[in-house]
């Protein structure tokens, strides 16, 4: 049985069946299979039951291949930059048990042009959001109202990987 993300409240993220009939991500996880490749995603979250279920949720449904996790700024910075050619998604939280996803965000700006960088958190305010813009953040999702999009994002990234993997292969 196929499970999604519900509803995220007080840093608790529930998840649900995936029914088959009238629901949009069952369309959309079909139509990913035959279309995509499998994101190596980083996470960066110090709550280890969201980091979990995030990494179940885009598992099943946007074809995430979870790479690697990181609690703090220095294990995420020091991951992303060594192994540089080793992921394509990263996911990072900006409150972290030590430093900060900006710290994260601003060591990985010069990344290559196909790996994209992204920012989940409860805190996805118009300032939060004009400061991720400038270091050079591809999108800014909310945990209590845009798990979906990011669903949507990783989805929409993983077939772009696909075809750009098909052009030079």
């Amino acid at each position: 049985m196929l499970l999604r993300y519900c509803h995220m409240a007080a840093g608790r993220m529930l998840r649900a069946p995936l029914l088959q009939s009238g629901c949009g991500h069952h369309a959309r996880w079909r139509l990913r299979q035959e279309t995509s490749v499998k994101l190596r995603t980083y996470i960066v979250e110090d709550n280890a039951t969201i980091r979990e279920n995030l990494i179940g949720t885009l598992e099943e449904l946007a074809d995430v291949e979870a790479v690697g996790m990181a609690e703090t700024e220095d294990e995420g910075k020091d991951w992303l930059s060594t192994n540089a050619g080793e992921w394509d998604l990263a996911i990072v939280d900006l409150f972290l048990r030590q430093g900060s996803g900006l710290g994260v965000l601003a060591a990985c700006r010069n990344r290559n042009a196909g790996q994209k960088m992204v920012v989940l958190s409860n805190y996805a305010t118009p300032d939060v959001r004009m400061r991720c813009a400038q270091l050079g953040v591809d999108a800014v999702f909310d945990k209590s109202n845009e798990i979906d999009a990011l669903v949507d994002y990783c989805i929409e990234h993983s077939s772009q990987q696909a075809a750009s993997r098909q052009m030079t292969s």
